[in-house]
């Protein structure tokens, strides 16, 4: 690369960020460039060059020659050492291998020999807290590519969620494949903890606890200056320190995004072209609500041999190539309709799966509204967990912007906004925010009335005005709904001494019985643990 090489907009070392976490965050970001990727090997000159459109690999220029793009790709996974860097610019020019290759496939290749067991067994630790996962529902497995005892695995993992350890030793290729396999899911986020049947509900769908730290969301691509002479490589030492991406852009488009709904018809369409247009559009907006078995249009009791005949008849209509001609710029929006029928009828002519779907259905879920409803909240428990630990650390304005993102995605879960609350009371310009904060800790009381730590912060924001008898009253309400609550006691046992000794008598709050049970929020019934 020459001194006119433009900056790179990411770079690293494959010793600290593996291949095929780079490949990963490429794909996931949508990122079209080209990959340098040093050979890290002394001697050795040049760069093996891959160039991305929208996360997809079209074309390569590589050290050693090959014959296609993914077998040029392959050793790539297994280099331990060596730098990398991605440039939002073509920088493999004419003369290279040019081809589309899902990078998932190429992934899903490289276990079967490229593959680097020690960050295998090093992801694989992290996720492995001995509870039962699953594929997540829509997961595209087809994207793989698997051979036929790979793919048996993944429908293994499908039919009968189980802790990561069982499930290796129960793959047909061996324990160190089915741990691959496994590592491939988590890296490219198929992964999830499977619904416990005994957790709090959001609506009345059991609830999964959310995915420990090593999934592919955690996976950096740092972000910092390359040096444009081709023979200098990036060295660890020259790394600043990572800077955050907000999390609250993609975590708002991904749990409010619904089913694409196409626009008004042309004018021009033919009769018949309106007629399936109009139709695409009542479909897309309907979907979002709807079960596999709405999807399908059958009964719940239904045969397996009836299930697929509703899907070929709707197969025959909604397949993505039918949107042709005057009808193309429909595909977008029938493509993600037909996986959804695809996706029921995966499921509902499995017994297995579709046993498990069904009490899933029974419980009020099962629409993609609901699974991203559901995902919604899991995530915004994740944040809440981490405003929680900075605010232990008094780092209150780094959780209220945790706290502010979260509170986007999920706009009524009274920890967030109790803890917002608090956040707020705690922060230098506290004293101008009283009615926000006042908003804040009503609205959580509004929503759930028995929430002892809501009522807690609100009496400390009525004592900061000097409303100090209706702060009393809220402490009392705090204790009575968490006799526990030791700091609203002190703050009831001082008010009282404060009334003493002004010549009024108050009964002692901890002589009171409480009225109702200790409440809490979601989060606390899910997670349990102190409050902040």
């Amino acid at each position: 690369m020459s001194a006119t090489t433009p900056e790179p907009i990411a770079q690293g070392e494959l010793e600290a960020t593996p291949f095929a976490h780079v490949l990963v965050q490429v794909h996931q970001r949508q990122l079209t460039g080209t990959l340098a990727v040093w050979p890290g090997v002394e001697g050795v000159k040049g760069q093996d060059r891959l160039r991305f459109e929208q996360g997809f690999l079209v074309a390569a220029r590589f050290i050693e020659p090959a014959a296609s793009l993914a077998r040029g790709a392959l050793p790539l996974f297994a280099r331990e050492r060596g730098a990398y860097a991605f440039y939002e610019a073509d920088l493999v020019g004419e003369g290279a291998l040019e081809e589309r290759v899902d990078p998932w496939m190429i992934f899903a290749a490289s276990l079967r020999g490229s593959t680097r067991d020690d960050v295998v067994a090093a992801l694989v630790a992290r996720f492995d807290d001995g509870s039962r996962v699953r594929i997540k529902p829509g997961t595209d497995v087809k994207r793989f590519a698997l051979q036929p005892k790979e793919a048996g695995f993944i429908e293994l993992i499908r039919a009968a969620p189980a802790p990561i350890a069982e499930l290796v030793q129960k793959c047909e290729l061996g324990s160190t494949m089915g741990r691959r396999l496994v590592y491939l899911l988590i890296a490219t986020n198929a992964l999830e903890p499977a619904p416990l049947a005994s957790a709090a509900k959001a609506g009345a769908r059991p609830l999964a606890s959310p995915a420990p730290p090593g999934s592919a969301s955690d996976l950096p691509l740092p972000e910092l200056p390359l040096p444009a002479a081709e023979a200098a490589a990036p060295t660890r030492a020259s790394l600043p320190p990572r800077a955050s991406l907000p999390p609250s852009a993609d975590a708002r488009s991904r749990f409010r995004a619904g089913m694409p709904t196409p626009p008004p018809p042309p004018s021009a369409l033919s009769e018949a072209g309106r007629a399936f247009w109009i139709e695409v559009q009542e479909r897309a907006a309907r979907i979002d609500r709807q079960n596999f078995f709405e999807m399908l249009d059958v009964p719940r009791d239904v045969g397996v041999d009836a299930v697929r005949k509703a899907y070929f008849a709707l197969a025959k209509r909604w397949h993505p190539d039918r949107a042709i001609g005057e009808l193309a710029p429909l595909r977008p929006f029938v493509e993600p309709i037909f996986a959804a029928f695809t996706s029921a009828e995966e499921t509902l002519s499995d017994e297995a799966k579709r046993s498990v779907y069904l009490r899933t259905v029974q419980d009020g879920g099962g629409t993609p509204e609901a699974d991203r409803k559901l995902e919604a909240i899991l995530w915004a428990a994740k944040e809440h967990q981490k405003a929680e630990v900075l605010m232990r650390r008094r780092d209150y304005a780094g959780a209220d912007a945790i706290l502010t993102a979260a509170l986007e995605v999920a706009p009524d879960e009274v920890d967030l906004l109790a803890a917002r609350a608090h956040c707020l009371f705690n922060l230098p310009d506290a004293s101008s925010r009283v009615a926000e904060m006042k908003a804040l800790a009503d609205r959580a009381i509004a929503i759930e009335p028995k929430h002892d730590r809501a009522h807690y912060y609100r009496a400390l924001i009525l004592e900061r005005e000097g409303a100090d008898e209706e702060a009393l009253a809220s402490f009392r309400r705090a204790f009575e709904l968490n006799p526990k609550n030791a700091e609203a006691e002190r703050a009831i046992r001082l008010a009282e001494m404060r009334r003493g000794k002004g010549g009024s008598k108050a009964k002692r709050a901890s002589a009171e019985p409480p009225a109702e049970k200790p409440g809490g929020g979601f989060f606390s019934k899910l997670f349990g643990g102190k409050k902040p």
